[in-house]
């Protein structure tokens, strides 16, 4: 048989499966835990458009929060996907010895180099003082000026996008003491801001694809990860190559992890008018304030009192966690809390966002945005393990910024309430896109009202 012949019978083969597997798919006779041939358990991403996240949670609700999944045939892709508080806890604390990120870990996220995103131990700790006096001043002279001038001419602002460029701004000026003027009145684009979201959306990819796929595509410098190149040779250019490690995981920690939370925030308060009242009324009563106040700009330690604030914050991060899923590899054979085997080098990726939506876990209301689910009969704060409220993950990788970040949140979130109400943009869709971090993929557009 000629060659010709061979491939011709070959794809008319592969078209032939790929159609019945399409059908058999769409039909919707058949479980999300269907292993297909070809493309094993990733027939849902290739065949619909659901949303990764959402796929996964589906998943985990059927297979008992942990699943082993294979990805097609051809790719090698093998792990465990998982959202049980009991293996979470097995894997980031009593037995985080035997799992670590890894060396594949770090060649998909080669551009962190090895700075805090990538590494296996500790990095940066406190200097409040310094974050509350920046916060506030970025707030004053940048965030809100903008919010002020969309109010008064009525024009939609994406929160999303000023979210990045405030967190942005605020990191580079707490890091660097340099300021990239992202919050002028224009709001110029800012070419860094936007490499590391291409270099984002490459890492994002490269979970789904096979190694030496997405390698080739970097050689040959196509795609998503041709973007990516490009992205790198800007941030060479902005900071010196013997800095950028520790400067670029800094600055995509600073800007990434709390625009993403500020976003759903925003938005949950704006679809919530009740939970919009008792935000305003625990600030007029925290810091003695009437309707038509001026905004205080309140110390750090005051802002301790801010519980309901503290737990709608905890809410949106629960609900929608920046980073979706986390990943470790295992140094050697073991065995789950929940049975599952794991051989050596074997992949498990901790699905963050189910484990935030899991019943078992947050009760029958699990899905509604409740912040006093976070505070206590006596009204002090809920304190949940990391193991349940994974937003900030868990053990010896532990987000060391987590005082950090929760600190500029409450400062910039309870401003920013007490200052405006948001009104989203009639017909603006919010949905999540594809990223290693839970981005709305249309940003947030909204209308901008003044209260003060």
């Amino acid at each position: 048989m000629s060659t010709l012949a061979i491939l011709s019978a070959t794809f008319l083969s592969l078209s032939l499966s790929l159609s019945l597997i399409w059908i058999l798919f769409r039909s919707k006779i058949t479980s999300p835990l269907t292993k297909w041939p070809l493309v094993g358990h990733f027939a849902p991403l290739i065949f619909s458009n659901i949303e990764i996240n959402d796929y996964a949670a589906s998943l985990l609700g059927l297979s008992g929060h942990t699943a082993d999944l294979k990805g097609p045939s051809f790719t090698g892709i093998e792990f465990v996907l998982t959202s049980d508080p009991e293996n979470i806890h097995y894997i980031c604390g009593s037995n985080a010895s035997n799992y670590y990120r890894g060396e594949q870990y770090k060649d998909v996220f080669e551009i962190w180099g090895d700075g805090i995103l990538v590494a296996e131990s500790q990095w940066w700790n406190g200097f409040m003082s310094l974050v509350e006096n920046a916060t506030n001043r970025m707030l004053n002279d940048g965030l809100l000026p903008i919010l002020d001038r969309a109010a008064e001419l009525g024009f939609w602002v994406d929160m999303q996008d000023l979210s990045r460029r405030f967190t942005l701004e605020l990191t580079c000026k707490f890091l660097l003491g340099i300021d990239l003027d992202s919050l002028s009145v224009d709001l110029p684009e800012v070419p860094f801001s936007k490499a590391i979201e291409d270099m984002e959306e490459a890492i994002f990819y490269r979970h789904l694809k096979p190694l030496r796929l997405w390698k080739l595509q970097r050689w040959l410098g196509i795609g998503v990860e041709g973007k990516s190149t490009k992205a790198k040779a800007i941030l060479d250019e902005f900071v010196y190559r013997f800095l950028q490690d520790s400067v670029v995981n800094m600055l995509t920690a600073g800007r990434d992890t709390t625009s993403v939370a500020f976003a759903w925030f925003f938005w949950l308060v704006s679809t919530h008018p009740s939970i919009e009242g008792k935000l305003r009324q625990e600030l007029k009563e925290a810091f003695h304030l009437k309707e038509g106040d001026k905004w205080p700009y309140p110390s750090y330690q005051a802002m301790s009192k801010l519980v309901y604030l503290h737990g709608a914050l905890c809410e949106a991060l629960r609900l929608y966690p920046p980073a979706p899923f986390n990943r470790r590899t295992a140094i050697g054979p073991d065995t789950l809390p929940s049975g599952h085997r794991v051989d050596k080098g074997k992949e498990i990726i901790i699905s963050t966002y189910t484990l935030g939506r899991t019943e078992s876990v947050w009760g029958a209301d699990c899905l509604e945005f409740k912040p006093q689910r976070w505070i206590s009969d006596k009204g002090g704060i809920v304190h949940v393990t990391s193991n349940k409220f994974n937003a900030f993950s868990a053990g010896a990788n532990q987000c060391l910024g987590k005082e950090l970040a929760m600190l500029e949140m409450k400062m910039v979130a309870a401003a920013v309430v007490w200052n405006y109400h948001f009104e989203v943009v009639e017909g603006h869709s919010v949905d999540a896109d594809s990223s290693i971090m839970y981005y709305m993929k249309h940003g947030l557009k909204v209308h901008v009202a003044k209260k003060v």
